[in-house]
């Protein structure tokens, strides 16, 4: 998978399903702006022909005590499962996800900003 920026933008993320790496080098010279190359390494779910109504939105800030204040930061889940309930985010969350730009500290707590 391909992510491209352009002058501080990012566009939307290119995937080149069933390409070799030299059609994904192909690609990257083809490419303005600089390229990141990533790997997909999960997925899950199952699609949803409609757009639920009322979309559960949840924005969560994850962070981590340390001994200069606090790391943190936050993310935006655009749709949760109406049966999953905090608790059910905390657990797939808190030792899991990174709370800063240092990708060995992991989170200590989540909290949500607010509910939309």
């Amino acid at each position: 998978m391909l992510k491209q920026t352009i002058k501080g933008l990012r566009s939307l993320t290119v995937t080149a399903i069933g390409a070799t790496d030299g059609d994904t080098t192909a690609l990257i010279g083809l490419m303005a702006g600089k390229v990141e190359k990533f790997k997909n390494v999960g997925e899950g779910g199952v699609a949803i022909a409609a757009i639920p109504s009322p979309l559960n939105k949840k924005s969560i800030v994850v962070g981590k005590k340390d001994a200069t204040g606090r790391l943190s930061t936050i993310f935006s889940v655009p749709h949760v499962k109406a049966a999953k309930t905090f608790k059910d985010l905390s657990t797939d969350v808190v030792g899991k996800f990174d709370c800063d730009y240092v990708l060995t500290t992991k989170c200590e707590y989540a909290k949500l900003k607010f509910d939309a």
